[in-house]
């Protein structure tokens, strides 16, 4: 029969990996108190939590969500990111906690959008430029050829008047 704390447990798990977008497990063996404190405290600033878990409770809080993948990276002790931004907010403060806490802190895996990350796929997404960076990117690729088309037709028409302008002056030295 299982307790009352870990019924509830599980779900408060339930809720966090419902409203998550991103999940990234952890291995924080080796680290410190004051380095945890640090760590959840940069996170907090991008508005994302770490959970230290019970991967028991876990496996059954995943069993009924869309980050059911997740479940094969609950080995050992394990912190899990949970996050419901931008993927690449919460792989950078990891991945910049990793550098600076001398390794300590490994990262084993995660989910974003249901779809599943090694550990390497972490490491190449914390070095891609925000969600909107990127957008910007693709928005003024888009822009640039009708930007250039623009300038082609107001270039053809500044012409046409240029030379129009020059007839009008000829005219006028003309007398007519």
């Amino acid at each position: 029969m299982p307790s009352k704390k870990n019924i509830e447990a599980v779900s408060e798990l339930q809720k966090l990996f419902s409203n998550s977008t991103v999940n990234i497990a952890t291995d924080y063996r080796g680290m410190t108190a004051s380095e945890m404190v640090t760590l959840r405290r940069k996170l907090a600033e991008k508005n994302i939590s770490y959970h230290v878990v019970k991967n028991t409770l876990t496996h059954l809080a995943l069993k009924e969500s869309s980050n059911a993948e997740l479940s094969q990276f609950l080995k050992g002790p394990t912190g899990v990111v949970i996050s419901s931004g931008d993927i690449s907010e919460g792989a950078k403060v990891l991945l910049d906690f990793v550098k600076s806490s001398r390794g300590v802190l490994k990262i084993k895996g995660g989910i974003a959008d249901g779809k599943v990350l090694r550990a390497e796929d972490i490491s190449t997404v914390a070095t891609l430029p925000s969600r909107e960076v990127l957008l910007a990117m693709v928005m003024g690729g888009m822009k640039s050829p009708i930007q250039s088309l623009v300038n082609v037709l107001n270039a053809n028409l500044s012409g046409l008047a240029t030379v129009l302008q020059g007839r009008l002056k000829q005219l006028e030295v003309q007398g007519r």
